[in-house]
């Protein structure tokens, strides 16, 4: 591939600042967001405490404190890598290992802290940045239209947001678009070493979350049908597979062989086709710009996001058709499957409201690349080098992309304002405390303002009991993290009743309790019980996530 060097234009000026502004963006303000529910699980996990070593310390029904909940969120004495991956399991095995062991590495470096843990997913956010590059370079060979890709993705909101969240999806992301582009580079240079490549980035991507099975069955599905009469790529794409899946034979063993138990989600919701469509629109919408505002909000505001959502999916819509009428079937199925894998294969899922944007990250990638074509191809004088007449197409005939400047000034204007609300939206996100993808933590900050006001409080919960994951329990310890270390907590597992400790306590309040605790402390106090706070989404069976008891027992 050779591309010549010339001056840079405006466009492509704008192209590098987006990208240098929106990696930068990445490392603003990375403890500012609240450190929630599941990050606190993360943090279990990665420093190898386990669910039933937690409740053996902090839910016999006794008054701890703060900082007793928080020694789960640091290095400890005892721990070690070995603890990490024992953990992860016995209490987890459908997590795999990667991110969890190289964040224990990356803390035992910089420590505990939220922006330490945080930090590794950033650089994981910002090396996603030239991945995508290479990956667009590979498969349109067209500078421009790898340069709008990658501006795309840097002012994306909602990849900043999981760049700055202890999870693994940042990485998983980055690895999902390196095994794609090493896919494409090995069919294109043909060498073992370039497979080699294909099957370490294939094997990581497996380490990270079972969930690249899906892409990677799109990959090689791609291989099978483009290059179903070369034998040398059918060969060498079988073999580096079966390495891959041979070197996580591991972690399968240990999945398979785990002690399955069915536990209650709080979380989830009824069978709702509104709602699929609802999410789905929202997540065409926050590709490009998310101001955490739901269409659950006030009549304007919720019509003007429907208008946004309708104007994001005409746009992911209209460059998707135009990829595909206007380029060979190497690219445009690529970017389909890429793109479609993953919400077709957890549609189910998305019927009951329980199929997180983060499961759908690879898909974002997918859809930029196909508005960074777009894009890309209407502002470059350089034509998309296809050899139509070398290629097999699908769906009618081949057409060429508009003459260079035909509408130019649509296709910049569009490019500009894409990028400024992506700008926008980015900017706005690192400066709140919470945020939509916050889901049953989202009044946690709210919650230790006021427990914090207080001269003498007790904050008074219960865990689902769940033996490997409790998300009231992180919860509970995300908000331990907000408020002050001698902050009294008593906590107990559902549905073993819970009798109130006494003492001089000024405050007495009860956060996120089961429907039992609930019902029990409703009973023993009648309305002096009195809800101070509601979420976005019922929790638990309430809208209520912090009550108050007023006056004397």
């Amino acid at each position: 591939m050779n591309f010549s060097v010339s001056k840079p234009s405006r466009v492509s000026i704008l192209l590098l600042t987006s990208i240098l502004f929106g990696a930068l963006l990445r490392f603003v303000n990375l403890d500012a967001m609240i450190y929630w529910g599941d990050e606190v699980y993360s943090s279990i996990r990665i420093f190898g405490y386990t669910t039933q070593e937690i409740y053996r310390s902090v839910t016999h029904g006794q008054v701890v404190t703060a900082l007793t909940l928080q020694q789960f969120q640091q290095i400890g004495t005892q721990q070690n890598l070995g603890d990490t991956i024992h953990t992860l399991a016995i209490e987890d095995a459908h997590i795999t290992p990667l991110y969890f062991l190289l964040a224990r590495l990356w803390a035992g470096i910089l420590g505990s802290s939220i922006v330490s843990i945080r930090s590794f997913s950033t650089i994981c956010g910002v090396a996603l940045l030239p991945a995508v590059y290479w990956l667009a370079i590979e498969l349109f060979q067209h500078r421009r239209i790898a340069l709008c890709s990658t501006a795309l993705v840097a002012v994306s909101p909602v990849q900043l947001l999981f760049a700055q969240e202890a999870r693994m999806y940042a990485l998983w992301t980055l690895l999902m678009v390196i095994a794609g582009a090493t896919l494409l580079r090995a069919i294109r240079c043909r060498s073992w070493a370039s497979w080699l490549l294909f099957a370490v980035a294939t094997s990581a991507s497996l380490y990270t979350h079972f969930l690249a099975a899906i892409p990677l069955a799109g990959y090689g599905f791609y291989t099978i049908v483009l290059h179903y009469r070369d034998r040398q790529i059918q060969r060498r794409f079988y073999t580096a597979t079966s390495l891959a899946i041979l070197s996580f034979c591991p972690w399968i063993w240990v999945f398979l062989t785990r002690q399955v138990v069915e536990q209650e989600d709080g979380t989830q919701r009824p069978f709702s086709l509104i709602e699929a469509v609802k999410n789905w629109f929202s997540l065409f919408r926050r590709v490009f710009i998310d101001v955490n505002t739901t269409l659950q909000s006030s009549f304007g505001a919720a019509v003007t996001l429907l208008v946004i959502s309708l104007f994001c999916f005409a746009l992911v819509s209209f460059a998707l058709i135009q990829l595909q009428r206007e380029t060979p079937i190497r690219i445009w199925l690529f970017v389909g499957l890429l793109t479609f894998g993953l919400p077709i294969s957890l549609f189910g899922q998305s019927l009951h409201g329980v199929l997180p944007s983060r499961y759908l990250l690879p898909s974002c990638i997918g859809l930029q690349l196909a508005i960074g074509y777009l894009l890309g191809q209407r502002l470059s004088r350089r034509r998309l080098s296809c050899n139509r007449a070398r290629q097999t197409r699908w769906f009618g005939k081949t057409s060429s992309p508009p003459p260079h400047g035909q509408h130019r000034w649509i296709w910049t204007t569009s490019l500009v304002a894409l990028v400024i609300i992506g700008i926008i939206s980015c900017a706005t996100n690192v400066q709140a405390e919470t945020w939509w993808n916050k889901g049953f933590s989202e009044c946690n900050p709210t919650t230790a303002k006021l427990v914090n006001q207080s001269v003498h409080p007790i904050v008074i919960s219960d865990g689902t009991g769940g033996p490997f994951f409790d998300h009231a329990l992180s919860n509970i310890i995300s908000l331990a993290r907000l408020v002050k270390p001698d902050t009294a907590f008593q906590i107990a597992l559902e549905p073993n009743p819970q009798a109130i400790a006494r003492g001089e306590f000024s405050d007495r309040f009860i956060f996120t309790p089961s429907k039992n605790l609930r019902e029990q402390l409703q009973q023993t106090y009648g309305a002096n019980m009195q809800p101070r706070l509601k979420l976005t989404h019922p929790y638990r069976g309430s809208d209520v996530c912090l009550w108050q008891i007023i006056g004397p027992d």
